[in-house]
């Protein structure tokens, strides 16, 4: 509950990150003054940008980062140069040898502190500026958090088609812009997903062929069950896009998910029918009969795994809750595809 009204107060987590390229300091800093007004104008998605920070204040309050342990060596050592000055103001002091001035340099504890992340790109002062490489960073606080990948995808092109049609050369003849940041990464990742997932479906679906050809030691089955499948998943990809509008990183699993547990149907199904007609009973009997035995089972298993998909949409993480209903409302379509589809599948089959 605490999370929820932080996330409705200040957004989503992580940023949309602008960052920019190649300019002299003082051109990355009126870049980043100008743009972090008109960002915050003029970009859909983003509630405020973060493009400076209190440096003052936290220089102020540096001790406070510092451990006991370091705070004491610092407290020893001024204490010991202080005893030092006292002695050495004394105009009754007779010196006798060459003491050594206590040292107050404090060097090897800031080296410490120097490259903790509280202290990156320092010498932009109060600016995300990094006067070495070149560079300036805006932070866009989006609307809502990057596991939303169709409010990721609107927010990223978003910012990516608006920075292509700004004039930027008054801030550098090589200035540029780059996009990175959580949002940025979860749409690369989708996209890189996305990849993954069709090299992976194809070389799944060619394995499925193969194992049901040697199954059913010919072609002609293999199509009365992948007929119904397919059709039960274009049925469930229709429904995903009138209710979620696209899949998630999750829900672009389905396919494979929903295809091997229909599968699994099929086999059962056409099996039992390839029996029967091996026993010379007539197609419309022998689908009756497959139907009404091996499709009560059928009907059971897909009820029961859409119930345990159904219980993952309670997750309070989207693309788990997306999952689930999809699954569930496959799980029920892929099945009535097959009451639907294969008894005209099977008439077919037999007339030709």
């Amino acid at each position: 509950q605490g999370l929820d009204s932080l996330k409705d107060r200040f957004g989503g987590i992580g940023y949309v990150v602008i960052v920019g390229i190649n300019g002299t300091p003082d051109q990355l800093r009126a870049f980043a003054d100008d743009y972090a007004v008109k960002m915050e104008k003029e970009l859909p998605g983003i509630r405020y940008v973060d493009w400076k920070r209190s440096g003052r204040f936290f220089d102020e309050r540096s001790l406070f980062y510092l451990s006991l342990e370091d705070l004491q060596a610092v407290a020893d050592r001024i204490k010991a140069r202080e005893k030092y000055e006292r002695r050495m103001a004394n105009p009754m002091l007779v010196k006798l040898d060459d003491e050594e001035v206590p040292s107050l340099d404090m060097s090897d504890i800031e080296a410490k502190y120097g490259k903790r992340s509280d202290q990156r790109l320092a010498s932009g002062g109060d600016y995300y500026l990094d006067e070495e490489r070149k560079l300036v960073v805006l932070l866009g606080k989006p609307d809502q958090v990057a596991s939303d990948l169709n409010f990721s995808a609107k927010v990223v092109v978003a910012a990516e088609d608006y920075f292509k049609k700004q004039d930027l050369t008054k801030y550098g003849k090589g200035f540029r812009t780059s996009l990175t940041g959580t949002h940025k990464y979860k749409i690369d990742q989708q996209r890189q997903l996305t990849a993954d997932m069709t090299r992976a479906t194809l070389l799944a679906f060619a394995l499925l062929i193969g194992y049901l050809i040697f199954h059913f030691r010919g072609v002609l089955p293999v199509f009365c069950i992948l007929g119904p499948t397919s059709m039960g998943l274009a049925w469930t990809y229709g429904a995903t896009y009138f209710i979620f509008g696209g899949i998630n990183i999750l829900t672009g699993f389905l396919g494979a998910v929903l295809g091997g547990l229909g599968t699994e149907h099929g086999i059962h199904l056409v099996g039992r029918y390839q029996a029967l007609r091996g026993q010379n009973v007539a197609s419309v009997d022998a689908t009756r009969d497959a139907f009404s035995h091996t499709g009560a089972s059928a009907i059971t298993s897909s009820l029961v795994a859409a119930l345990t998909f159904l219980s993952i949409s309670f997750s309070e993480f989207g693309a788990f809750r997306e999952f689930g209903i999809i699954a569930a409302i496959g799980m029920l379509v892929v099945v009535c595809a097959y009451f639907l589809v294969l008894p005209a599948v099977f008439g077919l089959a037999t007339r030709f």
